[in-house]
């Protein structure tokens, strides 16, 4: 799973363009595009914090490992 904040200033375009033609050939591969998120959209209390962003990347990652990773 990957998550790609598609305003990140640290993260050039043309990278995420490269890891999705690379990656999303691949069928256990999962890709979420946040496109007004920026670098660190997660991270509580950061300068770049999305609450709206942060809550659908926590909820599709706990639901990932969930699906993945259940006994």
């Amino acid at each position: 799973m990957l998550h790609m904040a598609l305003k990140d200033r640290w993260v050039q375009a043309e990278v995420n363009d490269l890891l999705e033609r690379r990656l999303s050939p691949i069928p256990r591969v999962t890709i979420h595009r946040y496109p007004g998120a920026d670098h660190a959209f997660a991270r509580y209390g950061g300068e770049t914090y999305s609450k709206p962003d942060a809550d659908r990347a926590l909820a599709r990652s706990v639901d990932f490992f969930r699906k993945h990773l259940s006994a």
